[in-house]
């Protein structure tokens, strides 16, 4: 009976174990998955040059910089589907420039088991590309590991990036003298189950095949 009990306790498990998404998507123009506090407007400046975006139990924070050295208000702009996105406030059509950056500090995805994604940038028209490097560090630009996003015709480009704990950030600036792009959100592929999550089910798997064994044995022996 004890056996019995624990199968059908078992089947249970197995059947409310949880199911992780294949894809989580963070949209820096969503006023809504901010999760970080800020003193100004969203849409609009957000009167800080640092805020989290949060979906899903994963964060990504995001910097602005004017330039190398001189930190600037981030701006979530919504103006269309190509034109929604995040930029800095009070450059040109409060989007990023050359010379300018967004980081995204990938810190919180790569705790997660999560190195890679794609990463959507919004206003970049034909002749309007962006510049995307890994980097060490916020307020670093990155020289190496860098890609370009081509501007089309739709305004919308994507790339698929990835990143490491050596170099955890991403930094985005516009490519070219006539560019001024915005982040409008990136998309983080395959979540990775919890080492805890992993370790439960697996004890549960265990438990289950036991007792499974034992019941058909002591039948067999019957």
């Amino acid at each position: 009976m004890k056996l019995k009990i624990i199968l059908l306790v078992g089947a249970l498990l197995l059947m409310t174990s949880p199911v992780w998404a294949s894809t989580v998507t963070i949209n820096f123009g969503s006023c809504s998955s901010i999760s970080s506090s800020f003193p100004g407007t969203c849409p609009g400046n957000l009167g800080t040059d640092t805020a989290t975006y949060t979906n899903s139990g994963l964060s990504i924070t995001a910097t602005g910089y004017l330039n190398t050295s001189t930190t600037n208000n981030l701006f979530v702009k919504s103006g269309g589907a190509e034109e929604t996105g995040l930029g800095l406030a009070g450059t040109k059509d409060n989007e990023v420039g050359v010379g300018q950056y967004i980081y995204l500090d990938m810190s919180d995805l790569l705790n997660h088991g999560i190195d890679s994604g794609t990463l959507w940038i919004g206003s970049a028209q034909p002749g309007e590309d962006a510049t995307v490097c890994e980097t060490s560090a916020v307020g670093t630009p990155g020289t190496t590991d860098c890609s370009t996003v081509m501007g089309n015709s739709s305004g919308l480009a994507s790339l698929n990036v990835d990143w490491t704990k050596g170099d955890p950030i991403l930094s985005i600036t516009a490519a070219v003298d006539s560019s001024n792009v915005l982040v409008a959100k990136s998309i983080t592929t395959s979540p990775v189950p919890e080492p805890s999550s992993m370790a439960l089910f697996g004890t549960m798997l265990l438990a289950f095949a036991y007792a499974y064994y034992r019941l058909r044995d002591s039948k067999a022996v019957s």
